[in-house]
This record gives C-alpha cells, structure tokens and sequence, in this order.
C-alpha cells in the first residue's frame, strides 16, 4: 500500500480552504469558530475560520463572520461538485 502525500496548509483568521486532495488544514482557535465540512461521497472537505458570529451590513461583507463565512465554505465546496 502506497504512502499518501498530505499537503499542510494553515488557515488564518478570515480565511477558508477547500480541497480534493488529500491535506492536513491546521489552525490556532482563542475566542474565534472554525467550522468544517466533509463530504464522504465525493470525498471533499474544506474549513473556514471566523471572529465574529454576524455581519451586521456596514463595512465589507467577508469571511471575518461566521455568517459570511459558513456560506462561502459551502459554496467553495459545490464549486467542486
């Protein structure tokens, strides 16, 4: 049976990671939320990592909240299929 390869990617505050290839998605949580899907069919998975729970319409929509952020992970990942 063959080694498999794992590329390590490490995911900051406001950001989020998708992949079809086998890795390892690391991150460093305090008082923020990471959030992670995993789809065994297609064998996708992705995570995000968000501060602050709700956008609340002033400033820039991004993925700092969870309610920007939960949405954007899921539609990376349909992205995929």
């Amino acid at each position: 049976m063959a080694d498999v390869q794992y590329t390590d990617h490490f995911l900051l505050p406001s950001a989020l990671y998708v992949s079809k290839e086998p890795c390892l998605i690391n991150t460093v949580l305090g008082s923020c939320v990471a959030v992670c899907f995993w789809d065994p069919v297609l064998r996708i998975g992705g995570m995000n990592h968000f501060m602050m729970p709700l956008w609340n319409g002033q400033g820039l929509a991004s993925p700092r909240f969870g309610n920007i952020a939960v949405p954007r992970l899921l539609e990376a990942m349909l992205q995929y299929g």
